[in-house]
């Protein structure tokens, strides 16, 4: 159970940018930059400190599962480090970060940024919408 969730929790942080980025870049005027940032800063922390909760979870029950657990085993359940205490305090770092190169991205392309309803090249009929509403 703790290996699905540590997959679903990694999974959800590699796609959480992406889907908002993408939501963002489609519908601007429903998801303004201020939101994205507030949930890729949220939801980010939520999902990194999932991933490094399940995943030593995931260590512990790998080891008791096993009868003769090997050595490298025990040294990766054991050598953590700070990896919870930077999760927990650093973590909400990881999604604008991540997030970056995409965010930008969407932006820098032509009729795609806040000041469109969303890019033409998602919505085909904006062009014919201003030219009617230029008549």
């Amino acid at each position: 159970m703790n290996e699905s969730l540590y997959g679903i929790s990694l999974g959800g942080f590699l796609l959480l940018p992406a889907i908002l980025v993408g939501i963002r870049f489609v519908h601007p005027s429903r998801m303004p930059w201020w939101a994205v940032v507030f949930l890729l800063t949220g939801g980010g922390w939520l999902l990194v400190n999932g991933t490094v909760y399940f995943y030593y979870e995931h260590l512990s029950d790998t080891i008791r599962s096993h009868p003769n657990p090997s050595a490298k085993l025990f040294d990766r359940l054991n050598a953590d480090g700070a990896k919870y205490v930077l999760a927990w305090y650093f973590g909400w770092i990881c999604g604008p970060v991540y997030s970056a190169p995409s965010s930008l991205f969407s932006e820098l392309l032509p009729g795609c940024g806040a000041e469109t309803d969303g890019c033409p090249l998602m919505t085909p009929n904006l062009n014919a919408r201003r030219s009617a509403n230029k008549v």
